[in-house]
């Protein structure tokens, strides 16, 4: 509640505050072990969220931004956290040694792909919602975002992570070390923008491409949570198209909607 009174102070949009609540309410969920239970609430406050976002703004279903924000939320449930947890219990490196005999570097790698897969996963989730809604909101596809996001949401984090000690250290009185935080986030944030720049302009990085027929975006983007929810229902066994039934349908999507240039 003192979360959703600020952003309204701050006259935050409310599906952006929606999905600010859910993102912190998500790390919550995560430092106690993502449980069934947790999950369960999460998902329930997530449908809580949207519904009141319709109430107030019933036209907003059909703005990108509650169709992204909302559709990449569901993404990330659904398809990015179960795979980042296939891939990290599959890819576990020495598993057959005791972690205290491991050397520096295998601390280190494994270290480093603890922070991999939930990147990798997360990121695989917002390019299938992506996919389908980019060409219908921004009329482009660039299959660069992915590698883009592996590099640039970690940044980002870092950023955020910058302006809240930033907050905590002007709140006890330590201005330097806030002014401190506040220009390393600032430094930052310039790289990022050089890498962004940059990025759009690397060959192949993105293609403008447009819906053949404007009816043909809302099916594409249904059938791809329809895929996300099925196989989250089931389990994501591999009799039932395992994690290539999402791809698939957004593939299909691009090849048979989608004109390109």
């Amino acid at each position: 509640m003192a979360q959703h009174a600020l952003l309204a102070v701050a006259r935050c949009p409310r599906p952006i505050a929606a999905v600010v609540t859910l993102a912190v309410l998500w790390l919550d969920v995560d430092t106690t072990g993502a449980s069934q239970s947790a999950v369960r609430a999460f998902i329930l406050v997530a449908c809580y969220e949207a519904a009141i976002v319709l109430l107030i703004e019933p036209m907003a279903l059909f703005s990108e931004s509650f169709q992204m924000s909302y559709g990449v939320v569901l993404a990330i449930l659904c398809f990015g956290l179960p795979l980042t947890e296939k891939m990290a219990a599959r890819f576990t490196p020495f598993k057959d040694l005791p972690e205290v005999t491991w050397a520096w570097w295998q601390r280190a790698l494994a270290a480093a792909l603890r922070w991999f897969w939930p990147v990798l996963g997360i990121g695989l989730a917002a390019a299938l919602v992506s996919t389908v809604s980019g060409r219908q909101f921004f009329h482009v596809w660039a299959p660069g975002g992915l590698i883009s996001n592996l590099v640039l949401l970690p940044l980002a984090l870092i950023v955020i992570v910058g302006g809240f000690a930033s907050v905590v250290a002007g709140l006890a009185g330590l201005i330097w070390l806030g002014v401190l935080f506040n220009h390393a986030a600032t430094t930052l944030l310039v790289a990022i923008d050089w890498l962004i720049r940059g990025g759009v302009q690397a060959p192949s990085a993105w293609w403008t491409a447009n819906w053949r027929a404007p009816w043909m975006a809302a099916t594409a983007l249904a059938l791809v949570l329809g895929a996300l929810l099925a196989g989250y229902a089931g389990g994501w066994k591999k009799e039932r198209g395992s994690w290539w039934l999402p791809v698939l349908v957004a593939a299909l999507g691009l090849i048979l909607g989608v004109k390109f240039g």
